[in-house]
């Protein structure tokens, strides 16, 4: 009787525990799939920003230049940041994203209970980009916000209401 189950392959690269070695880097299932979804090349798809749908816009040149996209993006970050730290303080139980907490690496969590002071900090920040949006259409706001801050996807009939926005956000 032969063995049970298939052959093993021969000259594999292996764990020490045996099991076949299936990819050279981790992250190489994520740029296959950006590059097959998106229509990226590697180079392009192993840039940060292509894993989210603000990015993604900046690189298909939507905000410009790569150094006008850089400063939207720096714009977007600001505004996610802010309105996190703004949900966490004011809705706790509001379900932030995972994908887009920019915060988590940098060790400012607002976890302890917060002085009277960081609160109205946090709460003044957040109100002045609110008030910068103000001059955007509500739908428009809408569309931003589930872009930025939820990493939806806005589809082409949505793209000139975020480019709105950051300019409001950047004060122009």
């Amino acid at each position: 009787m032969g063995k049970a189950g298939r052959k093993r392959k021969i000259g594999a690269k292996r764990y020490p525990d045996g099991t076949v070695h299936r990819h050279e880097d981790v992250r190489c299932v994520v740029v296959g799939a950006r590059q097959r979804q998106y229509g990226y090349g590697k180079k392009r798809a192993l840039e940060p920003w292509a894993g989210f749908e603000i990015g993604r816009l900046a690189l298909a040149g939507h905000f410009g230049s790569d150094h006008e996209a850089q400063k939207v993006l720096d714009i977007v970050k600001d505004y996610v940041e802010a309105a996190t730290a703004y949900l966490r303080l004011k809705s706790p139980q509001y379900p932030l994203p995972k994908a887009m907490d920019y915060m988590s690496g940098r060790g400012a969590s607002l976890n302890s209970d917060p002085s009277n002071r960081q609160v109205q900090a946090v709460v003044d920040r957040y109100q002045a980009l609110v008030d910068r949006l103000a001059k955007v259409d509500g739908l428009d706001r809408i569309a931003f916000h589930e872009v930025a801050f939820h990493d939806r996807s806005c589809g082409a009939n949505r793209i000139q209401a975020v480019k709105d926005c950051v300019l409001a956000l950047r004060g122009a």
